[in-house]
């Protein structure tokens, strides 16, 4: 491994009675430990060839490290607090692979193998970037990401509707149809985004009708609504001609007071019958 976590505190408590010359000696020693990622072959000849000791004194420093840090097992020279930090890495490497393929196996389960083993690669590679080999242990994840498809709206009956506005409001029917009809004429979007919860949108509908029952205005036009005073507002809250709203305001209650003998005029006053 390229990359190790160097604890200072844990390394000045074990070793600070260490020369300079034997704090080279030793940290050469514990980076040959963690590169081979295991213990060091106990051929003293060997290592004081590959680590730099030569003269007297060095060798007297090499003895004296290997001493007071290694103990000597089945021909290999093994380090107590590098076998931990190896065996921590290992136990991290082994659960993130077993996590990444379960994670994996569950979000494959019902797709085209194809695509499935297109995206366990990434995955394969996401955790074997906690393997200890390597100079970058830490995951780089932004890759691993993956962008869930925004739910799409499912629309309510009329039924839903009329149950959802309940005791809200006196004519529930009514504002359920005028809902429905709304929102089936702009596509069901809230401004320019699509709506996410009609509940939710029942209930600003709601709200702002009872808002604005004193002053006679549509919740969701903006304008005087027929029957306040016989007259409409020219406020265009949503940038169309008063007009434009004019007409489809008479369609509107043509179709809901047919029944009721009520009439709306061309010119948008009312008609008694």
């Amino acid at each position: 491994m390229n990359y190790y976590q160097f604890n200072i505190g844990d390394y000045r408590k074990d070793a600070g009675h260490l020369s300079l010359l034997e704090h080279g000696i030793y940290r050469m020693l514990i980076d040959t430990y963690y590169t081979n990622e295991g213990p060091l072959v106990a051929d003293d000849a060997k290592l004081m060839r590959s680590h730099c000791v030569r003269i007297a004194d060095e060798v007297q420093a090499y003895k004296n490290i290997i001493a007071d840090f290694f103990i000597v097992r089945d021909g290999m020279y093994y380090h107590s607090g590098c076998e931990k930090v190896l065996e921590e890495i290992f136990s991290k490497s082994a659960k993130a692979r077993a996590s990444s393929k379960a994670r994996w196996d569950r979000k494959n389960k019902g797709l085209h193998q194809v695509d499935a083993n297109a995206m366990r690669t990434d995955s394969e590679r996401n955790a074997n970037g906690m393997l200890p080999n390597t100079q970058y242990p830490i995951p780089n994840t932004q890759y691993n990401k993956v962008k869930k498809a925004p739910s799409k709206l499912v629309k309510p009956t009329i039924h839903e509707l009329i149950t959802e506005f309940g005791n809200r409001v006196t004519d529930s029917e009514t504002q359920a149809e005028k809902f429905l009809a709304y929102y089936e004429s702009n596509g069901w979007k809230i401004g320019k985004n699509p709506m996410k919860s009609w509940r939710a949108t029942v209930t600003t509908w709601v709200t702002r009708s009872k808002e604005n029952a004193n002053h006679g205005i549509s919740a969701i036009t903006g304008f005087s609504t027929p029957g306040s005073a016989g007259k409409i507002s020219t406020v265009d809250r949503n940038g169309i001609a008063a007009d434009n709203y004019r007409r489809k305001l008479q369609l509107q209650y043509e179709a809901e007071d047919q029944h009721n003998g009520h009439v709306v005029g061309a010119s948008g006053s009312d008609v008694w019958g």
